[in-house]
């Protein structure tokens, strides 16, 4: 099931836990085989606990692209409600977006990296200059 789960994730993380959890697996048969059943036990609740590991960080950088494509988004658009806007808050706003842009940017570099809990503070960096060039644009018109 695990092995499904990590399918098509591009999680260099998640391929090790899975590995790791094969080679528990397998260790655990053989001891078995060999009549040990309380050590083959054993290792598979080591087995199942690296799959359960695979999995998560699977689901993580799933959420992670996901939210970095939906913020994305976001900032385009809010981007395409600037020039709408009085002149006097463009600058503001566009000094914002820039902002989120780069934290996205950097967003992407380690979402890349698989360096996950940075990229989920880039994120929300980006998530608040969005949002307050979203809050600039509707107070200012």
């Amino acid at each position: 099931q695990a092995r499904e789960a990590v399918t098509g994730c591009d999680s260099e993380t998640a391929e090790g836990f899975l590995a790791r959890a094969r080679e528990a697996f397998e260790a655990a048969e053989q001891r078995y085989r060999d009549g040990r059943p309380e050590i083959a036990l054993s290792g598979l609740k080591q087995a199942r606990e690296m799959a359960q590991k695979a999995i998560r960080e699977c689901r993580q950088t799933d959420q992670l692209e996901q939210r970095y494509r939906r913020l994305t988004a976001q900032v385009e658009q809010l981007s395409e409600r600037i020039q709408s806007a009085p002149e006097a808050s463009r600058e503001e706003t566009r000094r914002l977006l820039g902002q989120a842009r780069e934290q996205l940017a950097r967003a992407r570099g380690l979402i890349d990296r698989q360096e996950n809990e940075q990229a989920l503070a880039a994120l929300q960096a980006a998530y608040l200059a969005m949002e307050r060039a979203r809050l600039y644009l509707t107070v200012r018109q």
